[in-house]
């Protein structure tokens, strides 16, 4: 135990030490802006944890001397930060000064991304009671992705080893720019032609591959649909905004087609299985028509007995 008692202006100079050495210099620092005013050459940003503004906060000194990237930084935005610890023993207070501060564009679309989710969320998009069953009979089957690549192969392939159905494909691009407004005018067409199922699909990817598919617009198009809706994008490690309003989701592209209906054995067991219920039924039918002949047989000879009586 250290019985040294320490005056404020020691411990005070111990901690600047501390803070202001080598082990807090020229650190990146990444946090969304709760707060931001100016007076006079400095900028004081109020920096917290993204979706955590009450876990910890910490001051961030902008100064004239600071490389600003991306100028148009506002409350709400994430950013990344490099620089000093500075700690002012006056106020006993730590801020940060950076040398660098830029906007984190990943950063920066994963909390539009959660903030997305929580107020779709909040209306039920993505609620258990509003999915509805697949059909166990699917003579015509929507798919929604690209026209070229693998994806639309494989459903083929996989459906032609299970049982024949109609496909239609309505072509969409799947990643760039106007992926999400071409995937929504394509599932839109779908629902239109009103098929018994639709599978919302396209391969792995980045998670900016992935993009179009947490789309406000489509993901409302998947809820709003009458058309049951398989969502089958990225792989098991992505979860999309789609994957969550869909009524299933799968892990590829090639499992959601495992989905469409029943497979040809599926079919052959169902009818095997009727077939011996049909059976069983006319047996059940057979035996009880003969217990009812029997009857009848022993009631007439009653008859038969009494009249030859009534005669005598």
């Amino acid at each position: 135990m250290n019985n040294h008692i320490f005056s404020v202006s020691e411990l005070s100079k111990v901690i600047g030490e501390v803070l202001q050495g080598s082990l807090f210099q020229n650190i990146t620092i990444r946090g969304e802006i709760q707060s931001c005013s100016t007076k006079g050459r400095y900028t004081y940003i109020g920096l917290i944890d993204e979706q955590k503004a009450d876990d910890a906060s910490l001051t961030i000194v902008v100064g004239p001397y600071c490389d600003i990237l991306t100028p148009n930084y506002k409350v709400g935005d994430v950013i990344l930060v490099r620089g000093n610890l500075n700690y002012y023993k006056a106020r006993g207070s730590v801020s940060f000064w950076p040398r660098v501060l830029e906007i984190d564009g990943l950063g920066q679309e994963l909390l539009r991304l959660e903030r997305l989710k929580q107020k779709l969320a909040s209306e039920g998009i993505f609620s258990l009671e509003h999915k509805r069953s697949l059909p166990r009979r699917v003579k015509t089957l929507a798919v929604v992705t690209s026209s070229s690549g693998a994806v639309i192969n494989d459903i083929r392939a996989t459906l032609k080893n299970r049982f024949p159905v109609k496909l239609n494909l309505y072509s969409a691009n799947v990643q760039g720019k106007d992926a999400s407004v071409t995937l929504t005018k394509a599932l839109q067409n779908a629902i239109n032609d009103a098929p018994d199922l639709i599978i919302l699909a396209r391969g792995g990817g980045s998670k900016a591959d992935l993009a179009p598919f947490n789309d406000e617009a489509l993901v409302r198009t998947v809820y709003s649909s009458p058309i049951p809706i398989i969502s089958a994008v990225g792989h098991q490690v992505d979860t999309s905004l789609t994957d969550l309003a869909a009524d299933k989701s799968a892990i590829t592209p090639t499992e959601a087609a495992t989905f469409v209906g029943m497979s040809l054995v599926d079919v052959i067991r169902e009818r095997e299985e009727l077939k011996e219920k049909l059976v069983q039924v006319m047996k059940d039918r057979i035996l009880a028509l003969e217990n009812r002949l029997e009857n009848h047989i022993i009631e007439l000879d009653s008859l038969s007995i009494q009249n030859k009586l009534t005669n005598i």
